[in-house]
């Protein structure tokens, strides 16, 4: 039953917001084509060197007991940096450009990553993008757009409701909105963390042992 009703939550909250996410879509998806084409008019020296570093990590990743806590934190840490940055776009409606460029940026980083692993590995580097990636598109990328777009609503709301001179208490319960989609946001941060760090080690060490040959 909670679950019908999340589900019929989320679809009346997507369909109320049509327009908002079209826009954040249309960001996410000019940041990816932006970085493509980066990767693929980057000069040779650079392709060179990134080409280099990435032949390195493979066979150090290899050989190379993994981390996983390190992971763990890395991938948490920066994924905590983008949400602060959408949290921030909304507490004012001249912030909310800074949270859609976080939404531009993930998809610059997708899209480069991508078209070089491809470039570079041909066919074996979709098996990496696969792995390494896939969790971002299915879990992370969705959840960005949901919150960007909360932030949106919320800056406009927000304003909305102070200049209409609304009780305190009418703007706690807004309050009260943005910290409980914070903490679901940070929820499926440490989710996401969570399989970057103990899921795809397991399954990406033998594709880069496979790449590398």
């Amino acid at each position: 039953m909670k679950r019908k009703y999340f589900f019929k939550t989320l679809t009346d909250y997507i369909s109320c917001s049509k327009v908002l996410f079209v826009l954040t879509f249309f960001c996410l998806v000019a940041g990816t084509v932006i970085g493509s084409l980066s990767a693929i008019t980057m000069n040779t020296e650079n392709y060179e060197s990134l080409s280099s570093y990435m032949n390195n990590f493979l066979s150090a990743y290899t050989i190379q007991p993994v981390d996983k806590v390190e992971i763990f934190k890395f991938s948490l840490y920066n994924n905590i940096k983008t949400v602060l940055f959408l949290w921030a776009s909304g507490l004012c409606v001249w912030l909310i450009p800074f949270g859609v460029i976080q939404v531009a940026a993930r998809g610059y980083k997708l899209g480069f990553t991508t078209v070089f692993l491809i470039q570079l590995y041909k066919g074996r580097g979709v098996l990496f993008i696969l792995v390494s990636l896939l969790p971002q598109i299915m879990i992370l990328f969705p959840a960005l757009m949901i919150y960007t777009v909360f932030n949106i609503r919320y800056a406009v709301s927000l304003r909305n409701l102070k200049k209409r001179g609304e009780t305190l208490n009418i703007r706690k319960e807004m309050y009260l909105k943005n910290l409980v989609f914070l903490l679901g946001m940070i929820a499926v941060l440490v989710l996401c963390s969570f399989i970057d760090a103990f899921v795809v080690p397991p399954v990406l060490k033998p594709i880069c042992s496979f790449l590398g040959r």
